[in-house]
């Protein structure tokens, strides 16, 4: 992005850079010791918390805060890399936690119980945590791809030496550096030795039973949709009770949230190039690209030498490098007896190689020049604004877009336009399937979601349920069609920047929804997001609009009366559900399981009883298609047993769009023939330590889980013993 942002604002950039050159020639000497010696202001320095009946001011976290933010930035600068090229992050952005008033609270109590319990505070403790925590780091990396180099600490010396002197040079002492990180390591050692959990053998066993234990059901549907009809028309006593009842909340069709408050809202527009397009760049930059611009270079032999030495090590699992011997190799044509200091053969890969490398980054730079025009309109326009405030905040009705740049005429004679379509060969061709759009819509947060969209592309086109949070919310999509819906579910699944994510380095890079609806995200800001296929896409916020409380003559009549039907509707479908599971329960015995009781009573009463197929826990809830299945009926499920009340449960889907009785008719253990397969003996309690032996691997993860919990337990303890409420929240400043 910084890139992205100097192209775009060039001009005044350089015109800044100037000023703040001088600037800087002036100040250099005293601005970096304010920025290390920050105190907050007199006057302004209030009360954050009490503790241990002492009160905690702004500034008495800031020392934490600056320990923090200083040993997050350089560790977060610390990559894996093969030659000088870094591949993947050693460490996380922010490896020691956040530095929000909250997460500063905590740390001042963990470092005063690090100091009870003595723990040590060195230069020693900091480089061995940074270099062992990395050389763990680097071989998760190998673990996912072998063919990387073995971690190399003198690499990272190396880095960490560069990081550091960029970042601080003369203005910390790199003592201090290292007692920086020594602290923030204290913090979180004081955390793990007070959450260390006891790990029994039936949490073990728990970890296997949710990855290895199979349960298949069967089961019967009741959608809610089938009984609409049932319901009566409503008064108008009736619908002003039920809108009041939830006017303050806000509806989400993707869990069942019923509610009236309008939610938050956006105008977005984006411009997008599909695959066709940027396959029609590519083509005209390779066409215009030689090899011999690689080839030509001075000192084209040594560098292919440097890179096959490279190879030979990554190849051959080397760890120091040696000189190559002059071998003779057959040349292209076929003469022997030339020397070569590298094959022929990987001289040509290599340029090929660099060739591809060359065309990539001049496609991306010829996509960047051909959205500077609409980034640039985009600037002027939001920089003729007076009030940017009004406009973000204004009620959608008093906000006026008629100066907004019309970009669809900007396509048919503007600068960006014209480029565009002469770049892909005339009009037609960039209007063609996966060319150029321009689409203006409107969003919500819930909208903002990929999987929203699932629901919204089906083949049956747009749920009722949907076309009420749309009138809500007043985005009138009721009639979009296909391809639009389609093309929005693509931009939404879209990540910002240009570089789709390394399978072996997740990037952390955010989402469309991250960024349009951040709180901070201005309007008229052009950014740029591509999705996993590749397309690209420049997008940008017109209008901003807060969540709103609606009255009761605000909402439209037909979506309360729609939604109070099927809220109705929706008890029917539990009750009649309930009535068949206990049906169920009552026709079972020892020779009638509840999955041969289930198929039965379905056929009589004209039902259809359909199986699940094999699940586990630790599938995820998408395993259940075409059951949209949440948590909650994920726990209904596997709790099924063969008598009593679990025998036959009742649950609803995510959305609460039918509810269903469940039946268990088949559980595996995946323990056949061992000591932990109980299908018939009840006493596995003695067998069980002899068993655990196999279940090793599984241990491990429950350390991991029952760590996480009880770490959270153990932070609201130590609140608590200082006087704080556990689930304390920073006070907002006046």
């Amino acid at each position: 992005m910084p890139f992205q942002v100097f192209r775009r604002h060039q001009r005044k950039l350089l015109a800044m850079l100037a000023i703040m050159a001088m600037f800087a020639f002036v100040v250099a000497d005293s601005l970096p010791r304010l920025f290390n010696n920050y105190a907050t202001p007199a006057g302004v320095d209030r009360v954050v918390v009490e503790l241990d009946g002492e009160d905690v001011h702004q500034g008495d976290l800031e020392g934490l805060r600056l320990q923090r933010g200083r040993s997050n930035y350089v560790l977060s600068q610390l990559f894996l890399r093969i030659g000088r090229q870094p591949l993947a992050p050693y460490f996380d952005q922010q490896t020691f936690g956040p530095t929000d008033e909250a997460a500063m609270v905590d740390a001042l109590i963990l470092e005063r119980k690090a100091d009870e319990l003595g723990l040590p505070r060195s230069a020693e403790l900091a480089r061995a945590w940074i270099f062992e925590q990395a050389r763990m780091r680097h071989e998760l990396f190998r673990n996912l791809q072998p063919t990387l180099p073995a971690f190399e600490p003198v690499d990272l010396a190396e880095q960490l030496q560069v990081v550091f002197n960029q970042a601080f040079g003369r203005e910390l002492t790199e003592a201090a550096f290292l007692a920086d990180v020594a602290g923030q390591v204290r913090i979180l050692q004081a955390l793990e030795l007070l959450s260390q959990p006891t790990v029994t053998p039936l949490d073990t066993f728990q970890i296997y039973s949710d990855r290895q234990v199979e349960v298949e059901g069967r089961y019967v549907a009741f959608p809610v949709s089938n009984y609409l009809d049932d319901v009566p028309e409503p008064e108008e006593a009736d619908l002003r009770a039920f809108f009041e009842e939830h006017s303050d909340r806000v509806p989400d069709p993707s869990t069942g949230t019923i509610g009236f408050r309008a939610p938050r809202r956006a105008k977005v527009e984006y411009l997008a190039l599909g695959l066709n397009a940027i396959d029609r760049i590519r083509e005209l930059v390779r066409s215009e690209t030689d090899s011999s611009e690689i080839t030509g270079i001075a000192g084209f032999g040594d560098v292919v030498r440097e890179a096959y030495a490279e190879e030979l090590l990554r190849r051959e699992g080397a760890t120091v490098a040696e000189a190559i011997p002059v071998n003779p190799f057959t040349d292209p044509e076929g003469e022997e007896g030339i020397e070569l200091s590298y094959p022929a053969d990987f001289e040509r890969r290599y340029v090929q190689q660099q060739l591809d490398e060359l065309v990539q980054e001049r496609t991306r730079q010829r996509i960047e020049d051909l959205f500077d025009p609409v980034r640039q309109a985009m600037n002027d326009f939001s920089y003729s604004i007076e009030d940017l405030d009004e406009v973000q905040t204004g009620l959608e009705a008093e906000v006026v877009r008629e100066e907004l740049p019309d970009l669809d005429a900007e396509f048919g004679s503007g600068e960006a336009g014209r480029r565009l379509i002469e770049v892909l060969g005339g009009l037609e061709s960039a209007r063609r399937d996966e060319g150029i759009s321009f689409v203006r819509i409107g969003l919500t947060p819930t909208l903002a979601e990929p999987g929203t969209f699932e629901e919204l592309v089906g083949p049956e086109g747009m749920p009722p349920v949907w076309r009420d949070y749309l009138a809500i919310a007043r985005l009138d999509w009721a009639d979009a069609p296909y391809a639009l819906l389609r093309s929005i579910e693509r931009i939404t699944g879209a990540i910002e920047g240009v570089e789709r994510p390394d399978p072996i380095n997740p990037t952390d890079n955010e989402t469309f929804a991250d960024v349009l609806f951040d709180e901070d995200a201005p309007l008229f800001e052009p950014r740029e997001f591509t999705d996993p296929e590749g397309r690209r896409y420049l997008a940008w916020k017109t209008i901003d609009l807060p969540e709103r409380t609606r009255s009761f003559g605000d909402t439209p009549e037909e979506v309360i009366a729609s939604t109070w039907r099927r809220d109705r509707a929706r008890e029917l479908a539990r009750e009649a559900a309930e009535s068949l599971a206990g049906k169920v329960r009552e026709t079972i015995n020892t020779e009638v399981s509840p999955s041969t009781a289930l198929d039965e009573i379905a056929v009589q009463e004209g039902l259809t009883a359909r199986s699940t197929g094999p699940r586990r826990r630790s599938e995820l809830p998408s395993s259940f298609a075409p059951i949209d299945a949440g948590a909650d009926l994920q726990d209904s499920f596997f709790q099924l047993s063969d008598r009593g009340e679990d025998a036959a449960v009742v649950a609803p889907d995510q959305g609460k769009q039918a509810y269903y009785v469940f039946t268990q008719a088949r559980r595996s253990t995946g323990l056949q023939g061992t000591a932990l397969d109980y299908a018939n003996d009840e006493s596995i309690g003695r067998f069980f330590s002899d068993a655990l032996t196999s279940l090793q691997f599984f241990r491990t993860d429950a350390d991991e889980e029952a760590t996480i919990d009880r770490a959270g337990a153990v932070m609201a303890y130590l609140r608590r013993e200082a006087g704080m409420e556990p689930d304390w929240t920073p006070p907002v400043p006046e």
